[in-house]
């Protein structure tokens, strides 16, 4: 054990850097994005409410509402899950008036058969534009927190504890205990068995019923049990291992006839089919590259019943072997055990750092999160039962075991199963893996700006990031000549799909200051073409109203169906991966070079060979996965400045905007430069446009290497270095704290 050991803790050091260094990447089926969103408003009724969500949904048991804001519940037609895209729930809609209405929805996931309840306000506008009076209601009914109940974190133990003590007690009978070396305690270990095979089977079917039961009581009570058994992917897979705990039985039947005293190969793969299931059904299931994950989930499984279960049953036999007078063959037997317990260590620390890439998109969630937290629970039982394993094994080697050593094996064995029932909460509680999963990475996209001219009114209009989902919306209002545009007192954006029609949303935009507006919102909710209405009402003089269109991409919040052979962990370069498992294959015989040396003394050199080049091949590809992790690409827009704002910086800055952009934008960054006055559009206002959070350094950068959309700025990329373009940014930053005249 202290070699595994001593690699879990040096494995877990990876994971925190790997988790420290990793960009974003949840299991119930959350709301995504919907159509109408959140809080819109609407000049116009809708015909239907479009949700999308972040797993496929159980049609019979996943629907929606409408409630106005008397909290009566409105006509609508039936909730319809779309069989070509398990992801979009439709409600379709009568006539409606305006007014203020709130969809209520509740999903069941197809993947791991959780439950989740939820709700959103929309309004409609009256024909003149003003909102109706009232307020959304509050729906409270069916809401969950994130961490399960005691009764569902005790049916889920229950079907982990039954499926485990079945695996890891045929799993000990089968490799541990031979009639020739153990005589005494091999029937001892079989009379154990009669009792431990039943009690598991019931355990599961307990469990799995128990599930059922709880989730039929959330989802309107016990009279849709029938419905959840016959018509769920859930109920599929309890009627599953009920058929596996029946076969299984009946095996272990046969083997008793016969006699045998090691379980016959159909036990064993019956016992690990039921926890086939329960990978199958569990967080794992919901992952991009789900087959990965599942498989991963499903060793580590594996692992943890063999280990846990044997240091469950190891101080039984010790209290048996003394009673029958066999003291002689438990250090034996302990002795075999610590070498299964090691490889079961191991295969835990590595699927477990695996399953922490998948499910943590960073370093932090491990404490903000409830999944985090209960996972560094899970971690705080695991270390402690690796300590006693530490101690343990130190009396194995020696001489003779220690009398206290039955005490300590149970104590290791009592962690064991607390960690057991830590898994039972953690696999029921949500994931912080990010909502948005999507079918494929989105390109580059940079947000939409552009001048538009309505009337004596330049608007310049900002969409940020131009995607699917919530977007920061920004205009700044201003005429060529730079006079004033008078007193604005309502600045109001349409929203307009061009692709179908969905109706039109509306936005107000808050007043930022120096003629500039905006709003944050999830109003570009599909991807496509868009028209966007700007309407400003201005004191005395006649109101505007200026059009774009816009392409939205697909962005972070779109939502589609993960694929079962993707990549697990877009946030680790796939050669950090691949470097990572071909190094913990190439290291297992020398970690355990003693045990080949002695079993296969032929094999031994070419399999010493054979890992050592394995793990020089990991190595090299682990090193340059992590210097790719480390110089990961950031989008543009992500960029901050690399060059601080140092006097040298400052003065190369100033130097180059007097050589190429004091013409146009002046020597105070008003626009007001010799060849600007001229120009249609006029170059912006630097003083204003260089406020704390109006663009990014990301933004800036490239207009100043590309050029400005709809304008006469030319690209700077070939006559500056990228130093320089930096340089300049730092410069034209100060304009913000110059006043204005």
């Amino acid at each position: 054990m202290r070699r595994p050991l001593i690699l879990a803790l040096t494995v877990a050091g990876v994971l925190l850097a790997a988790l420290r260094m990793a960009g974003s990447a949840s299991a119930h089926s959350l709301l995504v994005r919907s159509a109408p969103v959140a809080d819109g408003l609407l000049g116009s009724a809708p015909t239907t409410i479009e949700m999308w969500f972040s797993e496929p949904l159980e049609p019979a048991f996943s629907s929606a509402r409408l409630i106005d804001t008397a909290g009566a519940e409105v006509p609508t037609g039936a909730p319809l899950v779309n069989p070509a895209d398990p992801l979009h729930l439709t409600l379709p809609l009568v006539a409606l008036d305006p007014g203020i209405y709130t969809v209520a929805w509740q999903t069941l996931s197809k993947v791991d058969g959780h439950e989740w309840f939820g709700s959103f306000p929309f309004t409609i506008l009256n024909p003149d534009g003003s909102q109706p009076g009232g307020s959304a209601v509050s729906v409270e009914g069916g809401r969950r927190g994130e961490l399960p109940s005691p009764s569902e974190a005790g049916a889920r133990w229950l079907l982990l504890a039954g499926g485990m003590l079945l695996f890891g007690a045929l799993v000990f009978q089968a490799l541990l205990v031979e009639p020739v070396r153990f005589p005494q305690l091999t029937p001892t270990l079989t009379s154990l068995l009669r009792t431990i095979l039943p009690a598991g089977t019931l355990a599961i079917l307990l469990g799995s019923i128990a599930q059922l039961a709880l989730q039929a009581l959330r989802l309107g009570g016990l009279g849709e049990l029938p419905e959840l058994v016959t018509a769920t992917r859930t109920g599929a897979f309890m009627i599953g291992r009920a058929v596996l705990v029946g076969g299984l039985l009946a095996a272990q039947r046969m083997d008793s006839r016969r006699r045998a005293t090691a379980p016959s190969r159909t036990t064993l793969v019956l016992a690990a089919g039921l926890l086939l299931t329960l990978s199958a059904s569990s967080h794992a299931s919901a992952a991009p590259g789900s087959l990965f994950v599942t498989l991963s989930d499903y060793l580590h499984l594996l692992a943890a019943s063999a280990w846990v279960v044997g240091l469950v049953l190891l101080p039984i036999l010790a209290w048996r072997a003394r009673l029958a007078g066999a003291n002689e063959e438990f250090l034996p037997l302990v002795r075999r055990f610590s070498r299964l317990a090691g490889a079961s260590v191991y295969i835990l620390a590595l699927t477990g750092i695996f399953a922490a890439l998948v499910e943590l998109p960073n370093l932090q969630a491990l404490w903000r999160t409830p999944y985090g937290q209960v996972l560094l629970i899970k971690l705080a039982l695991f270390a402690v039962a690796l300590g006693f394993a530490y101690f343990n094994n130190r009396s194995v080697r020696s001489a003779e075991a220690s009398p206290r050593l039955p005490r300590r094996i149970g104590w290791e064995g009592a962690f064991g199963v607390l960690l057991v029932v830590s898994v039972s909460v953690l696999v029921q509680t949500p994931t912080p893996r990010s909502l948005a999963i999507p079918a494929q990475p989105a390109g580059p996209v940079l947000p939409f700006s552009s001048i538009v001219s309505a009337d004596d009114l330049t608007i310049h209009v900002q969409v940020d990031p131009n995607q699917v989902g919530s977007n920061r919306f920004w205009l700044h209002l201003f005429r060529i000549d730079g006079s004033s545009i008078g007193e604005v007192q309502l600045v109001r954006l349409f929203f307009e799909y061009q692709d179908q029609p969905l109706g039109k949303a509306i936005a107000d935009l808050d007043p930022l200051g120096q003629n500039t507006f905006g709003t944050e919102g999830a109003y570009l909710s599909q991807v496509g073409r868009w028209k966007i209405q700007v309407y400003v009402r201005r004191r005395g003089v006649d109101d505007v109203l200026s059009s774009f269109d816009i392409n939205v991409a697909l962005g972070a919040a779109s939502s589609s169906a993960p694929a079962s052979l993707s990549y697990p962990t877009p946030g680790i370069p796939p050669l950090a991966l691949f470097g990572g498992l071909v190094l913990c294959i190439g290291l297992v015989p020398l970690l355990w070079r003693g045990e080949l040396r002695s079993g296969f003394p032929t094999l031994y050199p070419k399999a010493i060979r054979v890992a050592g080049a394995l793990t020089g091949v990991g190595l090299v590809a682990l090193g340059f996965g992590v210097s790719d992790l480390l110089t990961t690409h950031v989008p543009l827009l992500e960029r901050t400045n690399p060059i601080p704002a140092s006097a040298e910086s400052l003065a190369r800055g100033e130097e180059i905007f007097a050589e190429s952009c004091i013409i146009c934008h002046g020597p105070a960054g008003k626009g007001d430069g010799p060849v600007g006055v001229m120009l249609n559009p006029r170059p912006p206002d630097l003083q204003l446009h260089m406020l704390p959070g109006v663009h990014s350094d990301g933004q800036l950068f490239e207009w100043v290497t590309s050029g400005f959309p709809n304008s006469e700025m030319p690209a700077f990329d070939e006559d500056y270095s990228e130093a320089d373009r930096w340089n300049v940014i730092n410069f034209i930053r100060t304009f913000a704290d110059r006043p204005s005249p």
